[in-house]
């Protein structure tokens, strides 16, 4: 009976030993599970932008992985903030695709515009405008394509392409009905209003794309600002599970 205690008393003592041990591998063990999810939020939020819309998917698991904890209840509602914006980037990142391929299609008629008009030796300032209409295709176009580059989403950007979406339909209407202002008189020649009227008819859409952009501003801004915000709790809960983890 005596030995039957003896060894009660040994494995009791063991067991005491090991459970420091066995407490903290599993602390260690939960580290890196959360280490790895934190590790996944980073490596998606840079993707889930205006320029990767459909990256938002990453994202949305990542922050279902967080679980309900401290560094969770910390990052979980600018995640979600983030992850609502979802509709509104894909409306916008649409929106810019079409511009930035369609602004070839506003040059031909543009150009052809041009041309007629300096055939039929046209006003000075019917060539000023139909030239700078020229030019403003493809800086709409090339706008379009710098903001769908990650990392250029500028408000600035933005305005450019409200203030040249304005310039455009203020040139286009006065080529068309005649304006004081700009001192433009009326398109009257046929060689010249048939390219002007493809313009006209492209206007439209043209509007409709432009502004769903500017309308996503808010949006667009709030992204980027939520991507700021997430980066430094980010890297400073990555930083204080590394060591728990054992992990570099």
């Amino acid at each position: 009976m005596p030995d039957h205690r003896t060894a009660l008393a040994c494995l009791v003592v063991l067991w005491l030993a090991l459970l420091p041990n066995a407490t903290a591998q599993a602390d260690a063990l939960a580290a890196c599970r959360q280490l790895a999810t934190m590790r996944a939020v980073q490596a998606a939020l840079p993707a889930a932008t205006l320029a990767n819309p459909s990256q938002f998917a990453d994202l949305r698991a990542a922050t279902k992985a967080l679980g309900s904890g401290p560094a969770a209840a910390a990052l979980v509602p600018s995640l979600q903030a983030l992850l609502s914006l979802q509709p509104q980037l894909e409306d916008a990142h649409q929106a810019l695709r079409d511009i930035s391929q369609q602004s070839d299609q506003w040059l031909t008629p543009a150009e052809d515009l041009q041309k007629a008009l300096l055939l039929t030796k046209s006003s000075h300032t019917q060539q000023a405008a139909s030239a700078q209409l020229v030019m403003l295709t493809q800086r709409l176009g090339k706008s379009a394509t710098r903001l769908l580059i990650p990392g250029n989403l500028e408000a600035e950007s933005v305005y450019l392409l409200g203030k040249d979406k304005s310039v455009f339909a203020d040139l286009l209407k006065a080529l068309h009905e005649g304006s004081k202002a700009l001192a433009l008189p009326a398109v009257t020649h046929t060689q010249a209003k048939k390219p002007l009227e493809a313009l006209l008819e492209q206007q439209t859409q043209r509007q409709e794309r432009i502004n769903q952009v500017l309308n996503s501003l808010q949006a667009l801004i709030a992204d980027r600002e939520l991507h700021l915000r997430l980066q430094a709790p980010l890297r400073a809960e990555v930083a204080r599970l590394q060591p728990l983890c054992g992990a570099r």
